[in-house]
């Protein structure tokens, strides 16, 4: 999958000297997979308290989810019982410190992740990054980078368990991720909380449409996938310029996400082999002019 060119740019992205998750662990950040429940009945399950009257995580309900940052309803369970909050007594009960306070809930896969800052218990593969109370807004900031390309571009390319169809971020990967929102100053910091606001108001937007597509007479609304595309592309730009990312940088992550990954398994899908719209035709245009 990777070029030299690749190479280049994560090297380059390698080297910088920003904050980590790693490095943040002395500032009290926690980041963990989450824990894998257990019946009650079963051999090596053991009850946390802790976690009786706590919602969890639903994966059934997240695996179209992409890009989002508030979770639908379907997507966090009813309290637990105590049947229900028992868990893998060799595994421990580590992943619970992920979970509690202001926390980023993040896929493992990384297809979306989500500010919360009430408990949801995370399970499996997924993981939960909890920080202390005063680096709340830099916890909003995490949830908008670990959206972004450049982040699923940097793990895909280093994570050895990442891949195009399935796939998991390792931890100890993900932990070594330049973080370059610590670095900017307090207004651009302040427009990405906003910014993550927004998107979250957007992505509840998304679910509440989803529930009712149809005005009271059942004639189709407009959805608000375009308003949420242009933000997406608003967090796009915010990254790159915090990471002082290049043009040709960024074509070489659009491409990954464009045109490349849909050509697996001798497939010779429209999205890269189709002909080009208008807009693609005017950016294609615009960058010939501005490189020239």
């Amino acid at each position: 999958w990777g070029s030299p060119r690749d190479e280049r740019l994560l090297q380059r992205l390698s080297a910088r000297r920003d904050e980590t998750l790693g490095s943040l662990k002395t500032r009290g950040w926690v980041a963990r997979q989450g824990v894998w429940r257990r019946p009650a009945t079963a051999p090596n399950a053991e009850f946390v308290p802790e976690l009786v009257g706590k919602s969890a995580l639903v994966r059934g309900a997240l695996d179209k989810l992409q890009g989002v940052f508030s979770l639908p309803p379907a997507a966090i369970s009813l309290p637990l019982a105590v049947d229900d909050s028992y868990i893998d007594k060799k595994k421990g009960p580590y992943g619970i410190a992920g979970c509690r306070g202001h926390h980023v809930v993040a896929r493992g896969d990384l297809h979306f992740a989500v500010y919360r800052d009430e408990f949801l218990l995370v399970t499996d593969r997924d993981l939960g990054i909890a920080v202390p109370e005063q680096d709340r807004e830099f916890a909003k900031m995490l949830a908008l980078y670990l959206n972004s390309r450049v982040v699923q571009y940097f793990q895909f390319m280093l994570s050895p368990q990442e891949g195009v169809k399935t796939g998991r971020t390792s931890l100890s990967h993900l932990r070594t991720v330049p973080l370059p929102f610590f670095a900017i100053s307090a207004a651009e910091q302040k427009a990405w909380v906003d910014l993550h606001d927004r998107l979250a108001a957007s992505s509840q937007k998304l679910w509440e449409f989803a529930m009712h597509p149809t005005d009271g007479l059942g004639a189709p609304v407009s959805g608000p996938a375009h308003e949420h595309d242009l933000l997406l592309e608003e967090l796009e730009d915010r990254v790159a310029s915090a990471l002082s990312l290049r043009p040709q940088d960024r074509w070489l992550i659009d491409d990954h996400f464009d045109a490349k990954r849909h050509l697996v398994d001798g497939l010779m899908r429209a999205e890269a082999t189709g002909p080009p719209d208008e807009a693609a035709l005017r950016a294609y245009a615009d960058a010939l002019r501005d490189t020239a």
